[in-house]
């Protein structure tokens, strides 16, 4: 599984894709440190440079192959010690599967979603909340959202370029997760070998 460079904003959403590596190091107790994230982020030795306060030696450039470029290790210190991020939410799309792309009919903004909370039971929104726009505050039922989504979806047709187009496509995605299958288990293999 490749990631596209910002991908990662946070050192927590780091330490999620590391975990679901298999045959990254882990602690005692099977678990990624975080702290080995932490201390993987800021070591300049990934970008082939050598510092020691202790030795006195100052972003020396190494021998070795570089495993990232300087400039992506600047990069990330930069984003270390910069503004800081809110953490991606787990669970994005579990109550209002149309977050982020339902947009608003008058000002073409995202609509926000959130629950109300009645007498009795609560109830799922959406709702403009784009200042200045004629529809701010005002909330439309996730019910109707949805609803009116699933008709429309059931108007379109597909071409047939375009099934090819998809059958392609998921061909291409399954031998590449096949091919980073195949590289888990050797690698796997290899250790189980080692140790």
């Amino acid at each position: 599984m490749s990631i596209k460079p910002g991908e990662l904003q946070l050192q927590a959403e780091v330490l999620r894709f590391l975990s679901a590596k298999p045959d990254f190091p882990r602690g005692n107790n099977g678990e990624v440190r975080p702290k080995r994230v932490a201390d993987m982020l800021v070591n300049p030795l990934y970008a082939s440079c050598i510092c020691s306060e202790v030795y006195e030696l100052n972003w020396l450039r190494g021998h070795h192959q570089p495993l990232i470029s300087l400039e992506t290790y600047d990069k990330v210190q930069t984003r270390l010690h910069g503004t800081a991020y809110a953490p991606a939410r787990k669970n994005i799309s579990d109550d209002f599967t149309l977050r982020g792309f339902v947009t608003c009919g008058d000002c073409g903004k995202k609509l926000r979603s959130s629950w109300a909370k009645g007498k009795y039971k609560h109830y799922a929104y959406y709702l403009c909340q784009t200042k200045g726009c004629d529809s701010y505050g005002k909330s439309i039922p996730r019910a109707r959202v949805e609803d009116a989504f699933g008709d429309v979806v059931r108007t379109l047709q597909t071409t047939p370029g375009l099934l090819q187009m998809a059958e392609t496509m998921f061909r291409d995605a399954w031998a590449a997760r096949l091919d980073q299958v195949k590289d888990v288990t050797k690698s796997v293999r290899r250790q189980i070998r080692g140790g």
